[in-house]
């Protein structure tokens, strides 16, 4: 009986095989005839077998003419041109490899935009915190920068805790300035309100950021003009009205006028002295984007008294001199001032803090988990691509066998799957810095401007290279793993155990198993987080603020002193402005005030209360003082819980007999009236008193409480404080309140604030309305830092779940097609289904069970570090943490039903056949 027909397989030219091995020595023949023979067959089946022999023949028509030409007869050890056929070698794997993944789609667009993913967000998040954390400010010295700030012995948060700063008062500012074994320089701006001026001249009025600083200002953050000189603390009086322009100013509003030195400009109505020009690189941390710098007025008096607190101030430390020696000092230095002001200074203590750490605030750990974040999703990245490869490098195992017995070596097979690891990662990469560049200007636009001004960001190669060469070893080492596993085996054993539906050794599938459960792990961590910063930005968001910000609109304006000099010209303007704004169509309220609710503390005054143990005692307590206009708390929401609306006769009612300290017993004094809150309520008469009609002490002058109104929260994080409204109309002469503008509108009102800036032009047309946003966008910055977090923790954390559910999918789908043969059988016996089904789920139900195990005990301890980032719950919430691992499970047995559905229509009689 004969056996089966053979077929030969096709010979290379054997004349031509014959001349290349007449001309290399005997240690070179195997390894160049096999890649000329398997390049033959693959040029056979690819064009046609005359083609594939005249390939051959120029192969050895060139090797023989390079080798004869350059002198050599038979010895290869000392070829010069055998650098060309390592060349040409790796250009055949290159073209090999390109082909090999071309041929597979899917699996190269799933690893190259996996890499791409996990490269390009790690380099931008890296970026922006090491620009923002990690490097130096943009001073010089920057180590030497700190701001100081008071701390009231009696305060609710203790030292350090930024919670208990307070700004310095201007005398204490003076005496500071005086020590120069702490300081080298110090300067003062002030923070009473946002300061500015409108440009006058040709065209229409712009309006102008300001800053006012003290002389020493420039030395400490190591600047000068580029051109002109800096102020002098003898212009430090109030009346000096020079000034310095920012760069970008001089060169978009004065055309970078060469002159423009000296030059006299009108702002809010009056010359001012152009000075210098600032350089265009200079940003100052604390008093942000500038476009003038005017001299802060030091002089003695009025608001500069050693009890009125409204300075920033940022000092140098002097030469030799640590933080810790500084702070010793300047705590000596505090008892000195308390010993000779104990009024004033009795229990209050300056604090120094870097400021770089002061720039950040709470802003450091966001970085930090940030960063972490994208650790762990370059980590997910590199386990899925390595997932991917050993399922690929084993679906090759007879590819590989093939090979091998048709003569091809191992470092062959093993320099073949490298070029296309390689290749892979550099794909992933060259993808992953145009997508990091893209991620990168992303995130600093999305970040909160607080941050973006910290330090200049730029795209960081150093990280982009870490990301890479981590890319690059990932899919080299696991793309080499299955051909050094499977180079050496025989092939008859590899084809016996692809016909059994073998998955592999149990070595490489424990290895993807751990992967999977690795990837689960990992990506429930991320999850967890963000789900906690979900949490807690709902709550933010959704808690009762006390005030109504829907279809609020609010604007500044600014009344210069040149055209309102008294408080009487500033409260005509603003009631004509609220006349007239009330009657557009559609406005349903307007009215105005000097600081915008939900916005921090601002204004805080002490008031006193009539003493219950002492008739002619007063209690002292503190108050945030809010100055009103117009129907203000209508506009925004406010109600009035208790007692009446103003009226005229509240305004400036008559005199009643009551003394200031130092004065004659009976002196007449006016009284005034005003509203308090619930908690100005509880701090000075207990919880559910009614203390209308009740009169209290503010500001010098008496207020009889008219009516009590609901809390409003001090910022999102923080609870109500007392606070106390007064009626402009009453302080307008006090001082010169700088107002926000509100404006309540049934919301169908497109063109709002067109007809607002008419209504204004109409009153003043030199008059600029500034800042113009929503109410909801004004509270909103509040809360921009946690947005932004949790927008790229939920980024990432759903990247990371992606990520997981993929390589879950993958390492199954890759188990039943292996397993068809046993699942052909399992069928054939009587296997259901439903049975079959189950098996797979159960696999891809242990991946998702184990990972979740290690993923929450992870989460437990790593979150930890978020707990100052979260508000109304905790690092460890249990509800957070059952909800995701419930979605992680779901992921799982989503990625899992798909190969298991798969498996169940194996036709057993093909399988077995």
């Amino acid at each position: 009986m004969s056996g089966p027909v053979r077929r030969s397989r096709p010979r290379v030219p054997l004349t031509a095989a014959a001349l290349i091995t007449r001309v290399l020595p005997p240690g070179f023949r195997r390894d160049v005839l096999g890649d000329l023979e398997e390049n033959f067959h693959m040029t056979r089946r690819e064009r046609g077998g005359w083609r594939a022999r005249a390939w051959y023949w120029r192969q050895a028509a060139d090797f023989v003419w390079k080798l004869r030409t350059a002198g050599f007869s038979g010895g290869l050890p000392n070829d010069p041109h055998r650098e060309h056929k390592v060349i040409r070698t790796i250009l055949s794997d290159a073209r090999y490899a390109v082909r090999g993944l071309l041929a597979e789609p899917m699996f190269t667009l799933i690893v190259v935009g996996t890499l791409a993913l996990a490269i390009g967000a790690n380099t931008a998040i890296f970026s922006v915190v090491n620009g923002l954390l990690l490097s130096p400010l943009n001073y010089p010295d920057p180590d030497r920068l700190v701001r100081v700030h008071q701390y009231y012995a009696e305060a609710t948060h203790p030292k350090g805790d930024p919670q208990s700063y307070d700004v310095v008062s201007p005398i204490d500012y003076l005496d500071y300035r005086e020590r120069e074994q702490i300081f080298s320089s110090l300067v003062a701006f002030g923070n009473y309100s946002p300061t500015g001026y409108d440009l006058s001249g040709d065209g229409p009025a712009r309006r102008l950021t300001s800053l006012p600083v003290t002389a020493d200002y420039f030395e400490v953050f190591g600047t000068r003009p580029i051109m002109g000189r800096v102020f002098e603390r003898e212009e430090e009086n109030g009346e000096s009205r020079v000034v310095l322009l920012s760069a970008a100013l001089w060169q978009n509003v004065f055309d970078s006028d060469p002159d423009i030195v000296g030059q006299i400009i009108q702002m809010d109505g009056g010359g001012w002295e152009v000075i210098g020009v600032m350089p265009p690189e200079f940003m100052d941390l604390v008093g942000g984007r500038t476009d003038v710098w005017v001299p802060q007025n030091m002089t003695p008096g009025g608001f500069n008294v050693r009890d009125n607190h409204y300075m920033n101030v940022v000092g140098r430390l002097s030469p030799g001199v640590s933080l810790d020696e500084a702070q010793q000092r300047l705590d000596v230095y505090a008892e000195e001032l308390a010993q000779q002001y104990p009024d004033s200074n009795e229990g209050r203590w300056a604090f120094l803090v870097p400021l770089h750490q002061d720039s950040l605030g709470n802003a450091d750990t966001m970085l930090w988990v940030l960063l972490a974040s994208t650790g762990v999703v370059l980590m997910i990245g590199c386990v899925n691509v390595a997932n991917l490869l050993i399922g690929r490098g084993i679906r090759r195992r007879k590819e590989f066998a093939v090979r091998a017995a048709l003569g091809s070596g191992r470092l062959r097979l093993i320099a073949q799957l490298l070029t296309e690891s390689a290749l892979l990662a550099l794909m992933g990469g060259v993808v992953g810095v145009g997508l990091a560049m893209a991620l990168t200007g992303a995130l600093l636009r999305g970040a909160p401007e607080e941050l973006t001004i910290i330090n200049p960001v730029s795209f960081d190669l150093r990280v982009l290279g870490f990301s890479l060469v981590v890319s690059l070893v990932t899919a080299v080492f696991f793309g080499a793993v299955p051909a050094f596993r499977s180079v050496g085996a025989r092939l008859e054993t590899t084809l016996r155990e692809g016909d059994r539906g073998n998955t592999g050794a149990a070595g490489t599938q424990r290895m993807r198993a751990a992967l999977v459960v690795s990837e689960v792990a990992l990506a429930l961590v991320l999850l967890v987080a963000a789900g906690l910063m979900m949490r807690s930005f709902w709550l933010l968001q959704n808690q009762d603020l006390g005030v109504s910000p829907e279809n609020v609109l609010t604007y500044e304006l600014r009344l210069p002193a040149a055209r309102y000099a008294t408080g009487e010209e500033r409260e005509a303007f603003y009631q004509r402005l609220h006349d007239r704004v009330a009657t557009i169509p559609g406005v349903q309220a307007t009215g105005g005030v000097q600081w915008l609710p939900i916005t921090g503390s601002f204004n805080m005054w002490g008031f006193g209360v009539a003493d219950p143990q002492d008739e002619d005692g007063w209690e002292f307590h503190s108050a945030n003082v809010r100055t009103i206009s117009g129907d203000y708390l209508e506009t925004v929401g406010i109600p009035l819980l208790a007692g009446r609306p103003w009226g005229p006769e509240h305004l400036l009612a008559g005199p009643i007999d009551r003394a200031n300290e130092g004065e004659e017993e009976g002196a007449e004094r006016p009284l005034y009236a005003g509203y308090v809150n619930q908690a100005t309520v509880r701090e000075g008469w207990g919880e559910g008193a009614t203390p209308i009609g009740e009169v209290i002490i503010a500001g010098g002058r008496d207020f009889e409480i008219i009516g009590i109104v609901g809390d409003t929260l001090l910022r999102h994080h923080a609870p109500a404080v007392p606070k106390v409204y007064f009626s402009h109309t009453q302080f307008s002469t006090n001082r010169r309140w700088d107002m926000f503008q509100l404006v309540r509108s049934d919301g169908e009102v497109p063109e709002l604030m067109s007809m607002v800036r008419a209504e204004i032009a109409e009153i003043d047309p030199e008059l600029v309305a500034y800042n113009v946003r929503g109410l909801e966008q004004a509270i909103g910055t509040g809360i921009a830092s946690t947005k932004f977090a949790m927008s790229v923790l939920i980024g990432f954390a759903a990247l990371a779940a992606v990520l997981a559910a993929l390589g879950t999918y993958g390492v199954l789908a890759y188990t039943v097609g292996q397993r068809q043969h046993e699942i052909g059988i399992r069928m054939a016996l009587g296997a259901r289904a439903v049975q079959v089904q189950a098996m797979i789920l159960r696999q891809g139900l242990l991946f998702a069970l184990v990972g979740t195990a290690v993923g929450l005990g992870s989460a437990y301890g790593a979150t930890r570090v978020m707990s100052s980032l979260l508000y109304g719950v905790s690092a460890t919430d249990p509800a957070v943490f059952a909800a995701v691992g419930l979605v992680v499970v779901a992921l799982a047995l989503v990625a899992a039903w798909i190969p298991a559905r798969r498996a169940t229509r194996v036709n057993p009689v093909r399988v077995l056949r």
